[in-house]
């Protein structure tokens, strides 16, 4: 709330309920976070040969 990246916005139904949502400030910084992880993992995924690619995927499928 402090540094403009989320609003509280009270639940029109109960009053004990407060939502917290992203302003647009908060959007966009979320939107460029998650564009820098995506950078780290196609970078960690292209490290990987077939093998351990394969690998990852079938231990990646068992925790899923």
């Amino acid at each position: 709330v402090r540094m403009d990246c989320v609003y509280r916005e009270p639940s029109p139904d109960d009053k004990r309920v407060l939502y917290i949502r992203l302003t647009e400030k908060g959007q966009k910084i979320a939107q460029a976070e998650q564009h820098a992880l995506r950078r780290v993992i196609e970078r960690m995924m292209n490290s990987l040969d077939e093998q351990e690619m394969d690998l990852l995927i079938g231990i990646l499928q068992k925790v899923r």
